[in-house]
């Protein structure tokens, strides 16, 4: 994939200066969902060009099957500095660093544009991918997918180039429209270790802090801290998907097995200073049976929603500086098939507790009976 702006190899790289970068995504946004035979989420006048003037110069663009461009792509570098600058409406991931080391990354704004009500496809704010010693700090990101993404490679090719991602300290950020404040995974083959956030805000996103993998891909997540958080109307402000796999639906085909090195590892995550409000899921954790998020650490969280805690293949999970959890209905805490779960002394499992209330958005989030299959 080719960057509006690349650097490739270079010790000491800067782009500063205060300007716009403009990536004029629309025509891409509108190929993507063109090809994808879903003309409902093209803006009016493109879908008007694909339906009525099928030969013409531009509905034969739009069907043109072309990777789009990133507006900044850095690798292999040392010594990155990117600064000050504005970039809108990305084809694609805005701002994405690969095996790259000693990355700096502060006071930039990204806005994708909610043109017509159109959604902007894989249009992530800021990807650190494969890279080690990253700072970033007083960023402003609204997009249409991840704000802030951490990765580092997919499947057997990302195990065998084996780049973590690590040392990551993100402080005095905000994330607003979006899909994740902080967003771990998908791919992470080669693994992700040692992550700091904190003093962070989301604002309206889809979710706050988003772990995500699936079986075959493999890799690591661990060493994980967030703290002084505050998520407002996030849908889910933590939420652990380990069954991500978009090629296929997020459903593993009959018989298929992975090997042991495609089975991911989670270990040894704090929330600390947590606060979140207006949510319709507190906290979504769905594990495999045979690989738990292990050791994960609640220290003064207080959680908002309609929904509350739900967990799936817990294992090592302590609770107790959960110090409140206010939702609609439903048990404030769910756990099926979990294993040294230390509770909270103000939750009474033995209680009895109002039916679940419905959630309140259109979200591609599963609600709580969905995923977990409780009563």
């Amino acid at each position: 994939t080719a960057g509006l702006v690349n650097a490739t190899g270079i010790h000491g790289v800067r782009i500063s200066g205060g300007g716009t970068i403009r990536g004029d995504g629309f025509l891409w946004w509108n190929a993507h969902w063109a090809q994808a035979g879903r003309p409902d989420k093209m803006d009016t006048e493109m879908r008007r060009v694909l339906e009525h003037e099928p030969g013409s110069a531009m509905a034969q663009r739009l069907m043109l099957k072309m990777v789009p461009p990133q507006p900044i792509l850095i690798t292999g570098c040392r010594d990155v500095l990117v600064e000050g600058i504005h970039i809108v409406d990305s084809p694609s991931w805005t701002l994405h660093t690969l095996f790259c080391e000693d990355v700096k990354i502060r006071q930039v704004t990204i806005r994708t544009s909610s043109r017509f009500g159109m959604h902007a496809p894989s249009t992530d704010g800021i990807d650190i991918d494969s890279c080690r010693n990253v700072h970033i700090h007083h960023c402003d990101v609204s997009c249409h997918d991840d704000n802030f993404c951490l990765k580092s490679g997919r499947g057997a090719q990302g195990a065998a180039v084996n780049r973590p991602t690590e040392n990551v300290l993100i402080h005095d950020c905000v994330a607003r429209e979006g899909h994740g404040l902080l967003a771990l995974g998908t791919e992470f083959a080669g693994g992700l270790r040692n992550i700091i956030m904190r003093d962070c805000r989301a604002e309206g996103t889809q979710m706050g802090l988003r772990f995500k993998s699936n079986i075959g891909n493999g890799g690591a997540m661990e060493n994980v801290v967030a703290e002084n958080i505050v998520c407002t109307d996030v849908a889910c402000p933590i939420r652990f998907r380990l069954q991500n796999n978009y090629a296929i639906g997020g459903k593993l085909p009959d018989g298929y097995v992975a090997g042991p090195a495609g089975i991911p590892h989670f270990r040894n995550f704090t929330f600390r200073n947590v606060k979140a409000t207006g949510a319709d899921t507190c906290v979504s954790m769905v594990a495999y049976a045979d690989r738990t998020f292990d050791n994960v650490i609640f220290d003064n969280v207080e959680l908002e929603g309609r929904a509350g805690v739900n967990l799936v293949n817990a294992c090592n999970w302590d609770l107790r500086g959960l110090r409140q959890v206010r939702c609609a209905g439903g048990r404030p805490i769910a756990l099926r098939d979990c294993a040294n779960v230390t509770l909270p002394d103000w939750y009474d499992p033995g209680a009895d507790y109002p039916p679940e209330a419905p959630l309140v958005r259109n979200d591609p989030l599963p609600s709580y009976h969905d995923h977990c299959g409780f009563c």
